[in-house]
């Protein structure tokens, strides 16, 4: 039963490391226009999505092998 309550409590933790991401790449779409200045924000954010695109990918990944997937 231990386990069985480790595995949930991780699921939850990955489930809201992929909501956070999720934010991220809207934050980042809002702030940014095809590498644009934007209020102060100045950035690749093309780099920037990719790098959370990875993450989110990742995050999938963790999920799938805890679910045994």
């Amino acid at each position: 039963m231990s386990t069985q309550k480790n595995i949930s409590i991780s699921l939850d933790t990955v489930n809201n490391l992929q909501a956070l991401t999720a934010k991220a790449l809207a934050v980042i779409q809002l702030l940014s226009t095809d590498g644009q200045s934007i209020e102060g924000f100045e950035s690749r954010h093309v780099f920037i999505m990719d790098a959370i695109w990875l993450v989110n990918d990742l995050v999938d990944s963790i999920k799938n092998e805890l679910r045994g997937i």
